[in-house]
């Protein structure tokens, strides 16, 4: 492990050098570093970073990618990041163990809010963030990770993915009108998404394993909700009507216990049952049936058969019997028929 502002200082020792990169990579796992003069792309591997870590200077940088390894012994060790106002595109952050203080720097904007319109705020100049990646960490949460940092400031945010951070209990996306994709799965700890009924861009919606997760109010604005996935959530016991989704092609609240189940009709015009199932275990039920409806009739059949068989048998055992035993004597003689 080594102190993460000494390690960019070896790196990238030239302050016209930290001017041109617009894509940079630190991940703490195997690897071998690449380059890319040409397109400013740098990738570094088998780097453990603690401290802090400025990037003010990377005012071209479009991608920021840190990470550490597998194991919670090879995780980041960084408190806080610094970085550039100008053109952070994508920020992917995982495998942390310490609370991450993300920053951005500031300026002073006038009556921001309605109820005071001559006050001066403090806000983020946050131009070009579109995805936002945060993986497996513990101690993740939304005032800690952006210090100073409005959530709402995020508006033009279309992709964001909260996996696996036991730390996050809630979420307002009131203000993230042009989210498109929102996937917050596996996160334990999650009791409530705020602003769904405002994504109206949104297409797909990813909450599963998410065990304190008690509702998704507001979802049935989302029109343009294609994939909705909330499956082992046993404590959603509220849902929206999601015959409004017009757009919604794969659904799965399998193993949600708790949820009331809700009939869905595909376009197609065929109902499932999503309390239950998937779109793709509707299709297992349906075949099961046709397979059940088969089986039943081939037994209809096998049984119509015997019958047949037993009648047939019943007959030439009787010809047969009277055949044999019944005689006729006529001068002494016996005759058979």
């Amino acid at each position: 492990m080594v102190n993460a502002q000494k390690w960019l200082n070896e790196k990238f020792s030239h302050h016209q050098q930290r001017r041109e990169v617009k894509f940079l990579s630190i991940m703490n796992r195997p690897g071998q570093d690449k380059f890319d003069q040409v397109n400013q792309t740098y990738l570094f591997y088998n780097t453990q970073l603690e401290g802090e870590l400025d990037l003010k200077d990377f005012v071209k940088l479009e991608y920021l990618n840190i990470g550490g390894g597998v194991n919670t012994s090879s995780y980041q060790a960084l408190r806080k990041i610094e970085i550039s106002e100008y053109l952070l595109e994508t920020l992917v952050i995982h495998n942390f163990n310490e609370k991450v203080e993300i920053t951005w720097p500031l300026l002073l904007r006038v009556g921001r809010d309605e109820e005071s319109p001559n006050s001066q705020h403090e806000v983020p100049k946050v131009k070009q963030l579109t995805t936002l990646i945060v993986h497996n960490c513990p101690d993740f949460t939304i005032p800690k990770i952006f210090n100073r940092v409005s959530w709402g400031y995020l508006t033009k945010l279309k992709k964001l993915i909260i996996f696996k951070c036991p730390g996050l209990y809630g979420l307002d996306l009131t203000d993230n009108k042009e989210l498109t994709y929102l996937d917050c799965s596996s996160c334990c700890r999650l009791k409530e998404i705020g602003g769904l009924e405002k994504l109206t861009k949104l297409t797909a919606l990813k909450v599963n394993n998410c065990s304190q997760l008690t509702g998704l109010s507001g979802i049935s604005n989302l029109t343009k909700l294609s994939e909705l996935f909330a499956a082992n959530c046993p404590s959603l016991v509220a849902v929206d009507d999601i015959n409004k989704l017009i757009s919604l092609k794969e659904v799965d609240f399998s193993h949600s216990y708790r949820l009331n189940l809700v009939e869905w009709r595909d376009k197609k015009g065929n109902w499932t049952i999503d309390g239950l199932s998937s779109q793709l275990s509707s299709k297992k039920t349906e075949l099961e049936k046709l397979i059940n409806e088969a089986k039943s009739k081939v037994a209809e059949y096998r049984i119509e058969l015997v019958l047949k068989t037993q009648k047939k048998n019943s007959h030439e055992s009787w010809w047969l019997y009277f055949k044999s035993t019944w005689t006729l004597q006529t001068n002494g003689e016996r005759r058979k028929f």
